[in-house]
């Protein structure tokens, strides 16, 4: 228990500090093309710990399975800027609004959320250093069980972090801005993709 109560008092006071800094440009500016109001952000912002979470836990329960932390090459550290680059390809699909009656409604609402898990999992790739620490706390457990559930305490922090309400903020900046100047939707859209574009080339190369 001693063990869980320090795993979660880190990843709070890292998701209130550094971990959201980091984690809030690429996010930050995929809602800002993408955004569409306050509630969609906070659920965007949830999708995206998602990703995170899915990757702490795999991470975690290898680590903890061979018994070390799993090395990676540059090639794999690479699947980031594919990822963050998929995401922005995404955006014009995932930024369309369906009405009330549309059938496809909900698919499309399911849909537009993959980016954001992808999004999520793109920053969690390449460990950051408390992870790294904690990999290697479920490393010397030996225990897949164990390893994931360290991951998964681990990132539950962010669900409290700033990074929750700034997404809901940013989301909601751009749906405004959208609807007070109808034109500039399109090119706002097109800024956040080349730069997340250039985000994602910049970590594959």
């Amino acid at each position: 228990m001693t063990e869980y109560t320090s795993l979660i008092t880190l990843s709070i006071v890292y998701s209130l500090t550094i971990c959201s800094l980091t984690c809030l440009p690429s996010i930050g500016i995929y809602l800002m093309g993408a955004g569409q109001g306050f509630r969609d952000g906070l659920v965007s912002a949830f999708y995206f710990i998602g990703g995170k979470l899915l990757i702490y836990g795999t991470w975690g329960g290898l680590a903890g399975g061979f018994g070390q932390v799993i090395e990676l090459s540059p090639s794999q550290t690479r699947w980031s800027g594919l990822l963050v680059i998929a995401a922005a390809l995404a955006m014009p699909f995932v930024s369309r609004k369906t009405k009330a009656s549309c059938r496809c409604q909900q698919i499309r609402q399911t849909g537009k959320r993959l980016p954001l898990i992808a999004l999520g999992a793109s920053t969690s790739l390449v460990p950051c250093p408390p992870m790294a620490a904690i990999l290697l706390l479920a490393a010397n457990k030996g225990s897949v069980f164990t390893g994931i559930t360290y991951g998964l305490v681990f990132g539950a922090g962010l669900m409290i972090s700033p990074l929750v309400a700034a997404s809901g903020s940013m989301a909601l900046i751009s749906d405004t801005i959208k609807q007070k100047v109808n034109w500039i939707g399109p090119y706002l859209q097109g800024v956040s993709m080349v730069i997340m574009f250039g985000m994602g080339l910049k970590i594959l190369l």
